[in-house]
């Protein structure tokens, strides 16, 4: 079953994800959002095991949440995600969102291929397509 990863249980609803696959929560009370650390180790504790079918609710300190997904997308190459949508009246629901590395990685090498580029041209050190300096 897939897991549903909840940073920190607290007062919120989150009965709409368990629709997702099952809550697991990975904290319970207040935490103190410069306990960077501690949240690393909580993060890697619970998912250490996880597969890339799980996800990750975005929900409480931003800190945690940015653990959370840079572990899961670093892990898995991929990044699930549960993100609340309000509505104007009524409750609101979770919708499903994700982002495939891959194409993160390929947008990546572009922008590093366009810096080397950059760099060479000003530093006068182009060393054209045969490999050779310049003449």
């Amino acid at each position: 079953m897939t897991k549903i990863f909840v940073a920190n249980r607290s007062y919120h609803d989150y009965s709409d994800a368990e629709r997702f696959g099952e809550l697991i929560y990975l904290t319970d009370g207040s935490l103190r959002s410069f306990s960077v650390s501690q949240m690393f180790r909580v993060v890697e504790d619970h998912l250490i095991d996880s597969s890339q079918e799980d996800i990750i609710l975005i929900s409480g300190l931003s800190v945690f949440n940015s653990l959370l997904c840079g572990y899961f997308s670093y892990a898995h190459g991929r990044l699930n995600m549960l993100i609340y949508k309000r509505k104007k009246s009524g409750p609101g629901h979770y919708e499903y969102k994700e982002v495939l590395m891959p194409q993160v990685w390929v947008a990546l090498e572009r922008k590093g291929d366009d810096l080397v580029e950059g760099q060479k041209h000003e530093s006068g050190t182009d060393t054209g397509e045969d490999g050779g300096g310049s003449s």
